[in-house]
Protein backbone atom coordinates (compact mmCIF):
# COMPACT_ATOMS: atom_id res chain seq x y z
CA UNK A 1 0.00 0.00 0.00
CA UNK A 2 1.54 3.30 -0.88
CA UNK A 3 1.62 5.74 1.74
CA UNK A 4 -0.38 8.29 2.61
CA UNK A 5 0.13 12.12 1.43
CA UNK A 6 -0.22 13.82 4.68
CA UNK A 7 -0.63 16.91 2.42
CA UNK A 8 -4.08 15.31 0.82
CA UNK A 9 -6.76 16.97 2.25
CA UNK A 10 -9.28 14.92 4.71
CA UNK A 11 -12.90 14.51 4.00
CA UNK A 12 -14.26 15.24 7.73
CA UNK A 13 -17.91 14.80 6.42
CA UNK A 14 -17.83 11.03 6.07
CA UNK A 15 -18.33 9.75 9.95
CA UNK A 16 -21.22 12.25 10.28
CA UNK A 17 -22.61 10.98 7.09
CA UNK A 18 -22.28 6.74 8.58
CA UNK A 19 -23.74 7.82 12.15
CA UNK A 20 -26.45 10.29 10.43
CA UNK A 21 -27.26 7.10 7.92
CA UNK A 22 -27.35 4.39 11.22
CA UNK A 23 -29.65 6.90 13.11
CA UNK A 24 -32.23 7.43 9.95
CA UNK A 25 -32.26 3.59 9.69
CA UNK A 26 -32.74 3.15 13.21
CA UNK A 27 -35.80 5.43 13.08
CA UNK A 28 -37.50 3.75 10.04
CA UNK A 29 -37.26 0.50 11.85
CA UNK A 30 -38.55 1.85 14.84
CA UNK A 31 -41.45 3.63 12.46
CA UNK A 32 -42.42 -0.03 10.58
CA UNK A 33 -41.77 -1.78 14.15
CA UNK A 34 -44.61 0.72 14.83
CA UNK A 35 -46.91 0.31 12.32
CA UNK A 36 -46.97 -3.80 12.68
CA UNK A 37 -47.66 -3.22 16.51
CA UNK A 38 -50.51 -0.78 14.96
CA UNK A 39 -51.67 -3.22 12.38
CA UNK A 40 -51.58 -6.12 14.90
CA UNK A 41 -53.26 -4.16 17.85
CA UNK A 42 -55.79 -3.17 16.00
CA UNK A 43 -56.35 -4.95 12.41
CA UNK A 44 -59.21 -4.08 10.01
CA UNK A 45 -58.81 -7.35 8.85
CA UNK A 46 -59.50 -9.36 12.33
CA UNK A 47 -63.11 -8.70 13.22
CA UNK A 48 -64.51 -10.02 9.44
CA UNK A 49 -62.17 -12.67 9.46
CA UNK A 50 -63.40 -13.74 13.08
CA UNK A 51 -67.21 -13.48 12.71
CA UNK A 52 -66.79 -15.58 9.74
CA UNK A 53 -64.89 -17.94 10.94
CA UNK A 54 -67.05 -17.97 14.21
CA UNK A 55 -70.37 -18.14 12.33
CA UNK A 56 -69.08 -21.04 9.82
CA UNK A 57 -68.08 -23.49 13.24
CA UNK A 58 -71.22 -22.24 15.62
CA UNK A 59 -73.72 -22.81 12.66
CA UNK A 60 -75.48 -19.09 13.36
CA UNK A 61 -74.68 -15.67 12.95
CA UNK A 62 -71.25 -14.32 14.95
CA UNK A 63 -70.28 -10.75 14.22
CA UNK A 64 -67.97 -7.85 15.83
CA UNK A 65 -67.88 -4.69 14.45
CA UNK A 66 -63.83 -4.77 15.85
CA UNK A 67 -61.57 -6.60 17.41
CA UNK A 68 -58.23 -5.30 18.98
CA UNK A 69 -55.30 -6.85 20.82
CA UNK A 70 -53.09 -5.67 23.57
CA UNK A 71 -51.73 -5.79 26.70
CA UNK A 72 -53.90 -4.70 29.90
CA UNK A 73 -52.78 -4.45 33.52
CA UNK A 74 -49.27 -5.92 34.07
CA UNK A 75 -48.49 -6.46 30.74
CA UNK A 76 -51.48 -9.60 30.95
CA UNK A 77 -52.75 -10.08 27.12
CA UNK A 78 -56.10 -8.54 26.02
CA UNK A 79 -58.53 -8.36 23.70
CA UNK A 80 -61.37 -5.53 23.27
CA UNK A 81 -64.16 -6.83 20.98
CA UNK A 82 -66.69 -3.85 20.17
CA UNK A 83 -70.03 -4.19 18.48
CA UNK A 84 -71.03 -8.03 19.45
CA UNK A 85 -74.15 -9.71 18.31
CA UNK A 86 -73.67 -13.35 18.89
CA UNK A 87 -77.43 -15.06 17.74
CA UNK A 88 -78.44 -17.99 19.89
CA UNK A 89 -78.16 -22.33 19.39
CA UNK A 90 -80.48 -23.35 17.39
CA UNK A 91 -81.59 -26.14 20.05
CA UNK A 92 -82.06 -22.93 22.69
CA UNK A 93 -85.19 -22.47 24.30
CA UNK A 94 -84.26 -19.01 24.00
CA UNK A 95 -85.23 -16.98 21.26
CA UNK A 96 -83.06 -13.91 22.56
CA UNK A 97 -79.94 -13.65 21.02
CA UNK A 98 -76.61 -15.40 22.80
CA UNK A 99 -74.90 -12.01 23.41
CA UNK A 100 -75.26 -8.46 22.43
CA UNK A 101 -73.06 -5.50 24.00
CA UNK A 102 -71.45 -2.84 23.16
CA UNK A 103 -67.97 -3.73 24.25
CA UNK A 104 -66.49 -6.75 26.02
CA UNK A 105 -63.14 -7.04 27.42
CA UNK A 106 -61.12 -10.33 27.90
CA UNK A 107 -57.81 -10.25 30.16
CA UNK A 108 -55.87 -13.52 30.57
CA UNK A 109 -53.33 -14.54 32.57
CA UNK A 110 -51.51 -17.35 30.52
CA UNK A 111 -51.59 -19.57 33.65
CA UNK A 112 -53.39 -22.66 32.93
CA UNK A 113 -55.55 -24.32 35.95
CA UNK A 114 -57.18 -27.88 36.04
CA UNK A 115 -56.14 -27.79 32.46
CA UNK A 116 -58.10 -24.86 31.72
CA UNK A 117 -56.93 -21.40 30.74
CA UNK A 118 -57.45 -18.87 33.03
CA UNK A 119 -59.39 -15.53 31.93
CA UNK A 120 -58.53 -13.18 34.73
CA UNK A 121 -61.02 -10.68 34.24
CA UNK A 122 -64.03 -9.72 31.58
CA UNK A 123 -66.06 -6.51 31.68
CA UNK A 124 -69.02 -6.25 29.61
CA UNK A 125 -70.70 -2.98 28.83
CA UNK A 126 -73.93 -1.85 27.78
CA UNK A 127 -75.64 -4.89 26.82
CA UNK A 128 -77.15 -9.03 27.76
CA UNK A 129 -75.95 -12.31 27.52
CA UNK A 130 -78.26 -15.53 27.91
CA UNK A 131 -76.50 -18.58 28.79
CA UNK A 132 -77.96 -22.01 28.53
CA UNK A 133 -77.22 -25.76 29.60
CA UNK A 134 -79.33 -28.95 28.68
CA UNK A 135 -78.96 -31.70 30.81
CA UNK A 136 -77.24 -33.94 27.60
CA UNK A 137 -74.00 -31.28 28.42
CA UNK A 138 -74.89 -29.16 25.15
CA UNK A 139 -74.02 -25.31 26.19
CA UNK A 140 -75.47 -22.47 23.69
CA UNK A 141 -72.08 -20.42 24.70
CA UNK A 142 -69.50 -22.88 22.76
CA UNK A 143 -69.09 -21.11 19.25
CA UNK A 144 -65.68 -23.44 18.04
CA UNK A 145 -67.04 -26.50 19.07
CA UNK A 146 -70.77 -26.43 19.75
CA UNK A 147 -71.51 -30.10 20.02
CA UNK A 148 -68.87 -30.72 22.19
CA UNK A 149 -70.69 -31.84 25.83
CA UNK A 150 -67.15 -32.18 27.84
CA UNK A 151 -65.65 -30.03 30.51
CA UNK A 152 -64.61 -25.99 29.64
CA UNK A 153 -61.43 -25.07 28.54
CA UNK A 154 -61.54 -21.30 30.40
CA UNK A 155 -62.10 -20.63 33.92
CA UNK A 156 -63.41 -16.99 34.22
CA UNK A 157 -61.86 -14.99 37.44
CA UNK A 158 -63.44 -11.86 37.90
CA UNK A 159 -66.31 -9.86 35.96
CA UNK A 160 -67.43 -6.34 35.52
CA UNK A 161 -70.62 -5.75 34.09
CA UNK A 162 -72.26 -2.51 33.44
CA UNK A 163 -75.27 -1.94 32.36
CA UNK A 164 -75.80 -5.48 31.63
CA UNK A 165 -78.70 -8.25 31.75
CA UNK A 166 -77.73 -12.11 32.46
CA UNK A 167 -79.70 -15.41 32.18
CA UNK A 168 -78.80 -18.30 32.58
CA UNK A 169 -80.62 -21.89 32.59
CA UNK A 170 -79.14 -24.73 33.79
CA UNK A 171 -81.73 -27.73 33.22
CA UNK A 172 -79.63 -30.33 34.73
CA UNK A 173 -79.64 -28.42 38.33
CA UNK A 174 -83.16 -27.06 37.62
CA UNK A 175 -81.47 -23.66 38.25
CA UNK A 176 -82.68 -20.32 36.66
CA UNK A 177 -81.47 -17.30 37.33
CA UNK A 178 -82.13 -13.68 36.23
CA UNK A 179 -80.03 -10.67 36.93
CA UNK A 180 -79.49 -6.88 35.87
CA UNK A 181 -76.46 -4.84 36.65
CA UNK A 182 -76.73 -0.74 36.97
CA UNK A 183 -75.51 2.08 38.51
CA UNK A 184 -76.54 2.41 42.28
CA UNK A 185 -77.51 6.11 42.09
CA UNK A 186 -80.01 4.87 39.55
CA UNK A 187 -81.39 2.60 42.39
CA UNK A 188 -85.56 3.60 42.95
CA UNK A 189 -86.32 6.53 45.58
CA UNK A 190 -86.27 4.68 49.33
CA UNK A 191 -83.37 1.97 48.30
CA UNK A 192 -80.13 2.22 50.47
CA UNK A 193 -77.59 5.48 50.14
CA UNK A 194 -74.79 5.27 47.54
CA UNK A 195 -71.53 4.00 49.25
CA UNK A 196 -68.71 4.85 47.72
CA UNK A 197 -67.41 1.23 47.64
CA UNK A 198 -70.62 0.02 46.35
CA UNK A 199 -70.81 1.42 43.44
CA UNK A 200 -73.32 -0.89 41.60
CA UNK A 201 -76.83 -2.41 42.08
CA UNK A 202 -77.29 -6.06 40.85
CA UNK A 203 -81.30 -6.84 40.86
CA UNK A 204 -82.36 -11.00 40.61
CA UNK A 205 -84.67 -13.43 40.63
CA UNK A 206 -85.12 -16.87 39.66
CA UNK A 207 -86.36 -20.43 40.95
CA UNK A 208 -83.73 -23.56 42.34
CA UNK A 209 -85.81 -26.91 41.63
CA UNK A 210 -88.97 -25.53 42.23
CA UNK A 211 -87.90 -22.73 44.91
CA UNK A 212 -88.37 -19.09 43.78
CA UNK A 213 -86.05 -16.31 45.22
CA UNK A 214 -85.20 -12.35 44.17
CA UNK A 215 -83.42 -10.05 45.66
CA UNK A 216 -81.23 -6.99 45.25
CA UNK A 217 -77.58 -6.33 46.29
CA UNK A 218 -75.48 -3.12 46.21
CA UNK A 219 -71.95 -4.48 45.23
CA UNK A 220 -68.44 -2.95 44.19
CA UNK A 221 -67.64 -3.32 40.48
CA UNK A 222 -65.84 -6.29 40.24
CA UNK A 223 -67.49 -9.73 41.43
CA UNK A 224 -65.14 -12.48 41.62
CA UNK A 225 -66.35 -15.52 40.65
CA UNK A 226 -63.83 -18.13 40.60
CA UNK A 227 -59.96 -18.68 41.44
CA UNK A 228 -59.41 -15.51 42.12
CA UNK A 229 -59.12 -14.87 45.90
CA UNK A 230 -60.60 -11.06 45.15
CA UNK A 231 -62.70 -10.36 48.03
CA UNK A 232 -65.58 -7.83 46.92
CA UNK A 233 -67.96 -5.54 49.71
CA UNK A 234 -71.67 -6.43 49.85
CA UNK A 235 -74.75 -5.63 51.26
CA UNK A 236 -78.00 -7.05 50.44
CA UNK A 237 -80.84 -9.28 50.46
CA UNK A 238 -82.67 -12.52 48.97
CA UNK A 239 -86.25 -13.44 49.62
CA UNK A 240 -87.37 -17.02 49.21
CA UNK A 241 -90.72 -17.77 49.46
CA UNK A 242 -91.10 -15.78 52.68
CA UNK A 243 -87.67 -15.93 53.84
CA UNK A 244 -86.21 -13.18 53.81
CA UNK A 245 -81.96 -13.09 54.27
CA UNK A 246 -79.77 -9.87 54.74
CA UNK A 247 -75.98 -10.03 54.14
CA UNK A 248 -73.90 -7.01 54.59
CA UNK A 249 -70.05 -7.55 54.00
CA UNK A 250 -67.87 -9.37 51.64
CA UNK A 251 -67.51 -11.91 49.49
CA UNK A 252 -64.91 -13.92 47.15
CA UNK A 253 -65.46 -16.39 44.47
CA UNK A 254 -69.07 -16.89 44.46
CA UNK A 255 -69.18 -19.74 42.27
CA UNK A 256 -66.24 -22.15 43.52
CA UNK A 257 -64.76 -22.21 46.75
CA UNK A 258 -67.30 -19.67 47.83
CA UNK A 259 -65.82 -17.03 51.06
CA UNK A 260 -68.06 -14.86 52.63
CA UNK A 261 -67.41 -12.87 55.94
CA UNK A 262 -70.94 -10.83 56.73
CA UNK A 263 -73.73 -9.89 59.44
CA UNK A 264 -76.86 -12.26 58.67
CA UNK A 265 -80.23 -11.76 59.33
CA UNK A 266 -82.51 -13.71 58.95
CA UNK A 267 -86.48 -13.68 59.17
CA UNK A 268 -89.57 -15.95 58.33
CA UNK A 269 -92.32 -18.21 59.38
CA UNK A 270 -90.54 -21.65 57.23
CA UNK A 271 -87.73 -23.34 56.79
CA UNK A 272 -89.55 -25.49 54.08
CA UNK A 273 -88.46 -23.12 51.61
CA UNK A 274 -85.04 -24.15 52.41
CA UNK A 275 -85.68 -27.96 51.12
CA UNK A 276 -83.19 -27.34 48.02
CA UNK A 277 -80.24 -26.46 50.19
CA UNK A 278 -80.86 -28.36 53.84
CA UNK A 279 -82.92 -31.37 52.99
CA UNK A 280 -87.05 -31.79 53.67
CA UNK A 281 -88.33 -30.24 56.47
CA UNK A 282 -91.90 -30.53 57.70
CA UNK A 283 -93.64 -27.46 56.70
CA UNK A 284 -95.46 -26.58 60.29
CA UNK A 285 -95.05 -22.60 60.30
CA UNK A 286 -93.53 -21.11 62.60
CA UNK A 287 -92.22 -17.68 63.82
CA UNK A 288 -88.14 -17.56 62.83
CA UNK A 289 -85.77 -14.77 63.28
CA UNK A 290 -81.75 -14.96 63.45
CA UNK A 291 -78.84 -12.60 63.42
CA UNK A 292 -75.06 -13.26 63.57
CA UNK A 293 -71.56 -12.78 61.98
CA UNK A 294 -71.56 -15.54 59.03
CA UNK A 295 -68.25 -16.70 57.90
CA UNK A 296 -68.31 -18.97 54.71
CA UNK A 297 -65.06 -20.73 53.51
CA UNK A 298 -64.22 -23.80 51.26
CA UNK A 299 -65.74 -26.80 53.25
CA UNK A 300 -66.38 -24.79 56.43
CA UNK A 301 -69.63 -22.78 57.29
CA UNK A 302 -69.58 -20.69 61.40
CA UNK A 303 -72.17 -18.71 62.81
CA UNK A 304 -70.96 -16.65 65.38
CA UNK A 305 -72.51 -13.98 68.10
CA UNK A 306 -75.81 -15.61 67.21
CA UNK A 307 -78.91 -14.53 68.52
CA UNK A 308 -82.28 -16.49 67.14
CA UNK A 309 -86.02 -16.72 68.32
CA UNK A 310 -87.95 -19.51 67.33
CA UNK A 311 -91.53 -19.60 68.47
CA UNK A 312 -91.17 -19.28 72.08
CA UNK A 313 -87.73 -20.43 72.17
CA UNK A 314 -84.89 -18.16 72.28
CA UNK A 315 -81.09 -18.95 71.56
CA UNK A 316 -77.81 -17.78 71.60
CA UNK A 317 -74.24 -18.76 70.75
CA UNK A 318 -71.91 -20.32 68.08
CA UNK A 319 -72.13 -22.93 65.14
CA UNK A 320 -69.47 -24.11 62.91
CA UNK A 321 -69.55 -27.01 60.28
CA UNK A 322 -66.56 -28.96 58.32
CA UNK A 323 -66.21 -31.72 56.47
CA UNK A 324 -62.94 -33.38 55.81
CA UNK A 325 -62.65 -35.60 52.84
CA UNK A 326 -65.97 -37.79 54.21
CA UNK A 327 -66.65 -36.36 57.18
CA UNK A 328 -68.81 -34.01 58.82
CA UNK A 329 -67.67 -32.01 61.71
CA UNK A 330 -70.19 -30.12 63.75
CA UNK A 331 -69.48 -27.75 66.82
CA UNK A 332 -72.20 -25.92 68.78
CA UNK A 333 -72.39 -24.13 71.65
CA UNK A 334 -76.06 -22.72 72.51
CA UNK A 335 -77.79 -21.62 75.57
CA UNK A 336 -81.75 -20.32 75.83
CA UNK A 337 -83.30 -18.40 78.93
CA UNK A 338 -86.54 -20.25 78.03
CA UNK A 339 -86.91 -22.79 75.52
CA UNK A 340 -90.02 -25.38 74.42
CA UNK A 341 -88.74 -29.06 73.25
CA UNK A 342 -91.21 -27.91 70.07
CA UNK A 343 -89.46 -25.19 68.77
CA UNK A 344 -86.37 -27.45 69.28
CA UNK A 345 -87.70 -30.26 67.05
CA UNK A 346 -88.78 -27.88 64.45
CA UNK A 347 -85.29 -26.28 64.08
CA UNK A 348 -83.98 -29.87 63.80
CA UNK A 349 -86.22 -30.53 61.28
CA UNK A 350 -88.85 -33.24 63.45
CA UNK A 351 -92.43 -32.67 64.35
CA UNK A 352 -93.43 -32.03 67.17
CA UNK A 353 -94.86 -35.18 68.86
CA UNK A 354 -98.50 -35.75 69.14
CA UNK A 355 -100.05 -35.57 72.72
CA UNK A 356 -102.25 -38.00 73.92
CA UNK A 357 -105.34 -36.17 74.01
CA UNK A 358 -105.03 -35.00 70.57
CA UNK A 359 -104.54 -38.33 69.21
CA UNK A 360 -107.25 -39.71 70.99
CA UNK A 361 -109.05 -37.17 68.95
CA UNK A 362 -107.81 -39.01 65.54
CA UNK A 363 -109.66 -42.44 64.86
CA UNK A 364 -107.03 -44.54 63.28
CA UNK A 365 -107.75 -46.04 60.52
CA UNK A 366 -108.48 -50.02 60.53
CA UNK A 367 -104.95 -51.20 59.75
CA UNK A 368 -106.02 -53.66 56.43
CA UNK A 369 -106.28 -49.66 55.43
CA UNK A 370 -103.34 -48.57 56.57
CA UNK A 371 -100.30 -48.25 54.58
CA UNK A 372 -96.55 -49.04 55.62
CA UNK A 373 -94.25 -47.13 53.12
CA UNK A 374 -91.26 -49.67 52.71
CA UNK A 375 -87.99 -48.38 53.48
CA UNK A 376 -85.57 -49.15 51.16
CA UNK A 377 -82.68 -51.99 51.65
CA UNK A 378 -80.21 -49.75 50.83
CA UNK A 379 -81.28 -46.73 53.06
CA UNK A 380 -78.60 -45.87 55.58
CA UNK A 381 -80.16 -46.09 58.84
CA UNK A 382 -79.21 -43.28 61.76
CA UNK A 383 -76.11 -44.96 63.42
CA UNK A 384 -74.91 -45.54 59.47
CA UNK A 385 -74.98 -41.75 59.34
CA UNK A 386 -73.81 -41.00 62.66
CA UNK A 387 -70.55 -42.44 61.42
CA UNK A 388 -69.65 -40.13 59.06
CA UNK A 389 -70.25 -37.23 62.07
CA UNK A 390 -67.94 -35.93 64.55
CA UNK A 391 -69.24 -33.13 67.01
CA UNK A 392 -69.49 -31.50 69.99
CA UNK A 393 -72.42 -30.20 71.44
CA UNK A 394 -73.20 -28.40 74.39
CA UNK A 395 -76.36 -26.54 75.55
CA UNK A 396 -78.49 -25.46 78.49
CA UNK A 397 -81.83 -23.83 78.74
CA UNK A 398 -82.50 -22.81 82.29
CA UNK A 399 -86.43 -23.38 81.38
CA UNK A 400 -87.44 -26.10 79.72
CA UNK A 401 -91.17 -26.71 78.44
CA UNK A 402 -92.11 -30.39 77.39
CA UNK A 403 -95.74 -30.82 76.36
CA UNK A 404 -95.86 -34.23 76.56
CA UNK A 405 -93.71 -34.04 80.26
CA UNK A 406 -94.91 -31.32 82.21
CA UNK A 407 -92.55 -32.13 85.12
CA UNK A 408 -89.50 -31.22 82.82
CA UNK A 409 -88.45 -27.94 83.86
CA UNK A 410 -84.44 -27.50 82.75
CA UNK A 411 -81.71 -29.30 80.52
CA UNK A 412 -78.00 -28.72 80.57
CA UNK A 413 -75.98 -30.94 78.65
CA UNK A 414 -72.76 -31.51 76.71
CA UNK A 415 -72.54 -34.27 74.20
CA UNK A 416 -69.98 -35.44 71.81
CA UNK A 417 -69.59 -37.89 68.89
CA UNK A 418 -66.05 -39.57 67.46
CA UNK A 419 -65.40 -42.23 65.30
CA UNK A 420 -69.08 -43.50 65.97
CA UNK A 421 -68.59 -43.61 69.93
CA UNK A 422 -71.74 -41.09 71.57
CA UNK A 423 -71.08 -39.83 74.94
CA UNK A 424 -73.17 -37.29 77.13
CA UNK A 425 -71.68 -36.02 79.65
CA UNK A 426 -72.39 -33.69 82.26
CA UNK A 427 -76.07 -34.24 81.69
CA UNK A 428 -78.53 -32.00 83.86
CA UNK A 429 -82.44 -32.62 83.77
CA UNK A 430 -84.08 -30.42 86.04
CA UNK A 431 -87.37 -32.27 87.11
CA UNK A 432 -90.15 -32.00 89.30
CA UNK A 433 -88.42 -29.58 91.37
CA UNK A 434 -84.92 -31.73 91.39
CA UNK A 435 -82.31 -32.84 89.09
CA UNK A 436 -81.63 -36.14 87.41
CA UNK A 437 -77.91 -35.67 86.26
CA UNK A 438 -75.40 -38.99 84.95
CA UNK A 439 -73.95 -39.45 81.47
CA UNK A 440 -75.68 -41.71 78.67
CA UNK A 441 -73.27 -43.11 76.17
CA UNK A 442 -73.75 -44.99 73.00
CA UNK A 443 -71.39 -47.48 70.35
CA UNK A 444 -72.85 -46.90 67.10
CA UNK A 445 -70.14 -48.79 65.51
CA UNK A 446 -71.44 -51.84 65.65
CA UNK A 447 -74.11 -53.23 63.24
CA UNK A 448 -76.37 -53.49 66.24
CA UNK A 449 -75.28 -50.68 68.56
CA UNK A 450 -75.33 -50.65 72.40
CA UNK A 451 -75.82 -47.91 74.96
CA UNK A 452 -75.63 -47.41 78.35
CA UNK A 453 -76.57 -44.73 81.01
CA UNK A 454 -75.82 -44.05 84.93
CA UNK A 455 -78.37 -41.48 86.47
CA UNK A 456 -78.70 -40.24 90.07
CA UNK A 457 -81.86 -38.00 91.09
CA UNK A 458 -82.77 -35.86 93.99
CA UNK A 459 -84.83 -33.62 95.53
CA UNK A 460 -87.34 -35.06 93.14
CA UNK A 461 -91.20 -34.16 94.70
CA UNK A 462 -92.97 -37.30 94.63
CA UNK A 463 -96.59 -35.95 94.18
CA UNK A 464 -95.45 -33.99 90.67
CA UNK A 465 -95.30 -37.69 89.16
CA UNK A 466 -98.38 -38.68 90.30
CA UNK A 467 -101.55 -38.12 88.57
CA UNK A 468 -103.88 -35.46 90.78
CA UNK A 469 -104.97 -37.18 94.03
CA UNK A 470 -107.48 -36.10 97.17
CA UNK A 471 -106.11 -35.03 99.83
CA UNK A 472 -107.05 -38.55 101.80
CA UNK A 473 -105.00 -40.39 99.45
CA UNK A 474 -102.75 -38.01 98.43
CA UNK A 475 -98.80 -39.02 98.76
CA UNK A 476 -95.72 -36.43 98.75
CA UNK A 477 -91.98 -36.68 99.93
CA UNK A 478 -88.92 -36.33 98.31
CA UNK A 479 -87.35 -39.29 95.99
CA UNK A 480 -83.64 -39.82 95.55
CA UNK A 481 -81.93 -42.62 93.88
CA UNK A 482 -79.55 -44.02 91.43
CA UNK A 483 -79.92 -46.02 88.11
CA UNK A 484 -77.73 -48.06 85.25
CA UNK A 485 -78.98 -48.88 82.87
CA UNK A 486 -77.60 -51.29 79.43
CA UNK A 487 -79.30 -51.77 76.10
CA UNK A 488 -78.99 -53.29 72.85
CA UNK A 489 -80.81 -52.87 69.58
CA UNK A 490 -81.10 -51.88 65.97
CA UNK A 491 -83.74 -48.56 66.74
CA UNK A 492 -84.90 -46.63 69.51
CA UNK A 493 -87.87 -49.48 70.14
CA UNK A 494 -84.91 -52.20 70.55
CA UNK A 495 -83.15 -50.34 72.69
CA UNK A 496 -86.32 -49.53 74.82
CA UNK A 497 -87.41 -53.04 74.84
CA UNK A 498 -84.12 -54.64 76.15
CA UNK A 499 -82.50 -52.15 78.78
Amino acid sequence: MPPQDPSAPVDAMAPRARRGGRVAAWILLALVLLCLVGVAAHPWWLAPAASRYLSSTAGREVHFDAVRLGFGDGFAPRVHLRGVRVENAPWAETKRPFAVFDAVDFEFTGERSEGRWVVSRVRLTNGEVNLERHPDGRRNWRLRRPDDRGRGNYWFAVLEAQRTSLTFLHRELGLALRARSSPAEAAPAGAAGVDSLLPDRIDFDGSYRGVDYRGSTLAGGAISLLKSGLWFPLRGHVEIEGLRIELDGRAADLLRETRLDARMQLAGRSLTTLAPWIGSRHGTPKALRATGRLSVEPGRVALADAQAKVGATDLAGALAWSREEQRHRLRADLRSESADFADLSWLAGRAAPVSARAASAVRPAPVAARAVPAQPASAPDGASKARTWDAELSYAAKRLRVAEAPVVQSLAAQAKLLDGRLDVSSLDLGLAGGHATGSVSADLREPVPAGEARLAWRGIRLESLLPPLDASRRISGTLQGRAALAAKGAGVDALLASA
